[in-house]
């Protein structure tokens, strides 16, 4: 519920208006340091199931490692680039917000933009990757619950 509580927050003020300026930078260093460990492991998940998908783990370990701190957001750029490498494709770059363009940095710039193809590889990758989770989540609990019947 914390976690939720930050993220909501980050995601209600989290923007930087004169009125709530440093209420709305706390927030989103609060949700800044709350995904520093989750989006770190979600890149090594996904070069992870990048191997077990058939894709490229080791050009997804190589982009994530060389573009994963290039995104504005220090959690963000660390699955995109991941995700980047395992799939051979461009991501990111800049984007439109309610008209007005944001540039912003591409990961795995030495690639070609997305095909249609890819979504399925993507899918397939992001499955494999909540399928570790689920196992890592029911590995755990399993090694607590034997702690607590001591």
């Amino acid at each position: 519920m914390a976690y939720k509580a930050v993220n909501t927050l980050d995601s209600m003020i989290g923007h930087t208006d004169t009125r709530h300026f440093y209420f709305g930078k706390a927030a989103a260093r609060l949700d800044d340091a709350a995904n520093f460990v989750p989006a770190r492991l979600t890149a090594i998940a996904i070069v992870a199931s990048s191997w077990l998908s058939k894709a490229e783990p080791s050009s997804a370990w190589r982009v994530w490692l060389r573009d994963g701190n290039r995104h504005k957001s220090p959690n963000a750029g660390q699955p995109e680039s991941a995700m980047a490498g395992a799939l051979g494709v461009r991501l990111g770059g800049g984007n439109r917000y309610q008209g007005e363009f944001i540039a912003a940095e591409t990961m795995g710039t030495e690639f070609p933009a997305p095909e249609p193809e890819q979504g399925h590889k993507a899918i397939r990758i992001l499955s494999a990757v909540a399928l570790l989770g689920l196992g890592a989540g029911v590995l755990i609990s399993a090694l607590l619950q034997s702690r607590r019947s001591r």
